[in-house]
């Protein structure tokens, strides 16, 4: 039940900066997109844009930037 609002309120936020952890990594980045299963995040290290893939099921920890 959750882990489908969860995803819900994920494709609502598609665009937003957000900080985000599984249990061994963390992102900071822009959802690109959302879907009931993986969330597609979008990170800039300095040296590049790289995009993650990620299990809604495995996000430990999300933050969301309102700026």
């Amino acid at each position: 039940m959750f882990e489908f609002l969860f995803a819900l309120e994920l494709q609502s936020r598609i665009g937003t900066s957000v900080q985000l952890a599984t249990s061994n990594q963390y992102f900071e980045g822009t959802i690109l997109d959302a879907s009931f299963s993986v969330v597609a995040l979008e990170t800039d290290d300095g040296y590049g844009v790289t995009r993650h893939y990620i299990s809604v099921s495995d996000i430990n920890f999300l933050r969301i930037s309102e700026v």
